[in-house]
């Protein structure tokens, strides 16, 4: 590279072009390619962009253009630099920060069970773009999508629960910064998933209940329900009507009921064998303990979840329920070593150890 005659914004645009292609390009060359962007061009990157928009608008789409095929550690280092190459002049706020990123998280159709990499790709997009939302900007497309094309498809992901687990959190956290119209369009598809795990009259069983994605459903919906109250009334509270709504809504209450009997038949096992591990001293008896207090809270927190929406009128919770979710986990858990550091893309990525 001649960075003499190239200039900064031609440098930078070489640099950002060795990660495009996956694997395409030598990997010590991207390597080294990484740390010059970081280490000598980020520190400095409004001086040596100046005031130039042209300067800014091409790094912009070289960045756009390359984002796809970077890993976790890449991906975050490039939002920053966007963030940094922009907030100096106030030409690229939060908004549109978070437009960069939920494009990079778009799935065009439901997951399949062989997509773990691309539900991880989108799950760690809604993490970054966290910090844009929490300070004012808005989206509907992080949430719509994670409602359309993950939870649909969440049968796919039976072995791994996680990534269940982290979905349902990331919904629950992208809530607040949803539109009125995101959160109206998101009570019906979100309202069917849960009917489609509440549990039936003609196979009920217990042990096929899954209380962990249920209590992140419940939860979920009361949080979007909140922003259009009338249309969750109209889903779940039955009318004197026969139509095809009304019949849905009937059977709504129904398994809910049901669902309220298998939390209490739960519930009454769990605090059975909990006085036997009262004084638990071996590892796998505290394991066993801690996760049986899991389990009661879940239980708990389904059964003050479902009160409301057992109502004649049924209303969403007007404020956040009290206490936490059994199925919460930390934004940053660590996971094996290769997905730690990967932010699968959407091609084929070269998979760092």
């Amino acid at each position: 590279i001649n960075a003499e005659y190239m200039g900064p914004k031609g440098v930078c645009e070489q640099l950002f072009a060795l990660f495009e292609g996956g694997e395409a390009h030598d990997e010590a060359a991207r390597d080294i390619s990484f740390q010059l962007l970081r280490e000598r061009v980020y520190p400095s990157v409004g001086d040596l962009m100046g005031e130039s928009e042209e300067c800014r608008l091409g790094l912009k789409a070289a960045i756009e253009k390359v984002l796809e095929f970077a890993t976790q550690a890449e991906f975050k280092f490039f939002i920053d630099f966007l963030k940094s190459l922009f907030r100096t002049c106030g030409k690229l706020g939060d908004q549109e920060l978070v437009e960069v990123i939920s494009g990079q998280a778009e799935l065009s159709s439901a997951l399949e069970g062989s997509a773990g990499d691309e539900l991880h790709r989108m799950l760690d997009c809604a993490n970054i773009a966290l910090e844009f939302l929490q300070a004012g900007a808005q989206d509907n497309r992080l949430s719509l999508n994670i409602i359309t094309n993950v939870l649909p498809s969440f049968n796919n992901f039976a072995e791994m629960p996680i990534l269940q687990v982290l979905a349902l959190q990331r919904l629950c956290e992208l809530a607040p910064h949803i539109s009125a119209t995101g959160a109206s369009a998101s009570i019906a598809p979100l309202f069917a998933i849960l009917l489609k795990y509440l549990p039936t009259s003609s196979d009920f069983e217990v042990t096929n209940v899954n209380f962990t994605v249920l209590e992140g459903l419940l939860y979920c919906l009361h949080l979007y329900g909140r922003q259009d109250a009338e249309q969750l009334e109209r889903l779940t509270a039955p009318t004197i009507t026969s139509d095809v709504s009304n019949e849905t809504a009937k059977t709504f209450k129904e398994r809910l009921l049901l669902l309220h009997e298998a939390s209490d038949a739960t519930a009454n096992n769990i605090l059975q064998a909990l006085p036997k591990l009262k004084h638990a001293a071996s590892a796998k008896d505290l394991a066993t303990k801690q996760s049986l207090e899991k389990g009661l809270l879940c239980i708990r927190n389904i059964t003050d979840w479902s009160r409301s929406l057992l109502l004649k009128k049924a209303t969403p919770l007007s404020s956040l329920p009290r206490g936490r979710f059994s199925w919460s986990v930390n934004s940053n858990q660590k996971r094996p070593r290769q997905q730690e550091e990967l932010l699968p893309a959407k091609k084929k990525v070269i998979a760092r150890q």
